[in-house]
């Protein structure tokens, strides 16, 4: 019973003290809160400078390095490597049956002869 009654004392006085040095202090600026509580423990400065800041920067290396240059310079690439392919395709279109037919019976001639080759030499 003594221990209870010194603990509540004890908080009895904190809670006078603490009254007494506050009571007139604003709450927006204490007086008596030192630096380093009004700074959060300096938690946040921490915070910002461990992940923030890095990340920030890995982020801008990201958008301008990997986005720009990987990313967009694999899409524009193969834009332009199935436009410089639409190009020569369309050079082989002339619209005569004629070459159409020489093409096939060339393939097939082409086929024929792997076939072969791949039948006579194993």
């Amino acid at each position: 019973m003594a221990l209870a009654l010194t603990d509540v004392a004890a908080a009895l006085i904190g809670l006078a003290v603490a009254w007494v040095l506050w009571r007139g202090v604003n709450v927006d600026k204490p007086a008596l809160e030192p630096q380093f509580l009004q700074r959060v423990w300096y938690w946040d400065d921490f915070y910002d400078a461990v992940i923030g800041r890095p990340s920030r920067r890995l982020a801008t290396f990201f958008a301008w390095v990997v986005d720009a240059r990987v990313i967009d310079g694999a899409v524009n690439g193969t834009a332009r490597a199935v436009r410089s392919t639409g190009s020569a395709t369309r050079k082989l279109q002339t619209g005569y049956v004629r070459n159409y037919a020489l093409g096939i019976a060339i393939g097939m001639a082409a086929l024929i002869v792997f076939l072969l080759s791949r039948t006579w030499w194993s």
